[in-house]
């Protein structure tokens, strides 16, 4: 079986139950579990269209640099999924978008060839 599960995280309860029924779901699909950060950094409303066009960053402006904080909570979550199901693919990665943070996370799983 090809593909994967793709789970995104903010550090919430809501997003670690996230995580733990993702890592099910991937488990019985006998697929990787692809645990995303979106980080965002604020823009100026008037760009917020423009920018919500982009998708992932990509396209756009350089990102600010990646936190120890953001890092812990990857770090955080592929715990829980790897402790959810034991022996199960896990990749946890951060993106960067500018604004709408589920736009920037759709327009990363719509992109082809995103397997881990």
């Amino acid at each position: 079986m090809t593909g994967n599960v793709a789970v995104g995280v903010n550090g919430s309860p809501e997003s670690v139950a996230a995580v733990r029924w993702a890592a099910r779901e991937a488990a019985l699909r006998a697929v990787a579990l692809r645990i995303i950060h979106v980080r965002e950094w604020r823009v100026p409303p008037e760009r917020l269209e423009h920018v919500a066009a982009w998708g992932s960053t990509r396209d756009g402006p350089v990102p600010p640099e990646r936190s120890r904080e953001y890092e812990e909570l990857l770090q955080q979550a592929a715990r829980v999924a790897e402790q959810a199901e034991p022996g199960l693919a896990v990749v946890a990665e951060e993106l960067a978008g500018e604004g709408l943070a589920h736009r920037a996370l759709l327009a990363e799983l719509e992109t082809p060839g995103k397997d881990p």
